[in-house]
């Protein structure tokens, strides 16, 4: 933890589905923000679609593994930020949550495989991006291109009839996701689709994989 004394540390505060969660963050992680609680809050309504084992890809500062670890679920958190796996350690402690935390280039360091793999990628199209600070919010040239890479992975890292379950904001190219995901017969479901301004929503898709649908990605 000495990194994190280098720099200027900021807490977080926030209670979501009446749990009270503490988060530390430096500014090079993306805070708990509109889609991080939107994402926590859904899930814990479908609890049902979950598996005992979680993996969060690209866990920033843990917000919504740790809501999951609190309602039961044992989760492992990862990210490639040097930053988030400093203060991953951290919150967890804050927490009270024992975790395994791994730090991957989405799945380049995975060993084990889950029930149900999270994730809040990165969906900004590069023309879109705003100042963030050295925040990752670069989802590539459509907001959909590191999603789709991590679909195209994810099945090796499931057990058999394992799921998905991510978030991504109508800021990205949800059409030729939704296209992509057809060809490579991808099963999945909208899940909730939340409204958030008169032009601007965010839909939560839940991906299965099952042991006679698992050779993806055609294109």
């Amino acid at each position: 933890m000495n990194l994190l004394n280098k720099k200027q540390l900021k807490c977080s505060i926030n209670i979501c589905c009446n749990y009270y969660i503490k988060t530390f963050l430096t500014s090079t992680i993306y805070p708990p923000d509109e889609d991080t609680f939107l994402f926590t809050e859904i899930l814990n309504k479908n609890k049902h679609l979950i598996g005992n084992k979680v993996l969060e890809l690209g866990s920033g500062s843990g917000f919504t593994g740790i809501l999951l670890s609190k309602i039961g679920f044992k989760v492992d958190f990862s990210d490639i930020n040097q930053d988030s796996i400093d203060c991953l350690k951290l919150n967890l402690k804050e927490n009270n949550i024992d975790s395994e935390i791994i730090q991957s280039d989405l799945f380049s360091n995975i060993k084990k495989k889950y029930n149900t793999i999270i994730f809040n990628p990165p969906y900004l199209p590069k023309e879109e991006l705003f100042d963030y600070n050295g925040k990752d919010v670069n989802g590539g040239k459509q907001g959909v291109e590191v999603i789709l890479k991590t679909l195209k992975n994810a099945n090796e890292f499931l057990e058999d009839n394992g799921n998905l379950l991510f978030i991504i904001s109508n800021l990205a190219n949800i059409k030729l996701l939704e296209k992509k995901m057809e060809i490579n017969n991808y099963n999945f479901e909208i899940i909730e689709k939340k409204n958030v301004g008169l032009y601007s929503f965010f839909n939560i898709y839940n991906i299965k994989y099952n042991i006679y649908n698992k050779n993806y990605d055609k294109n």
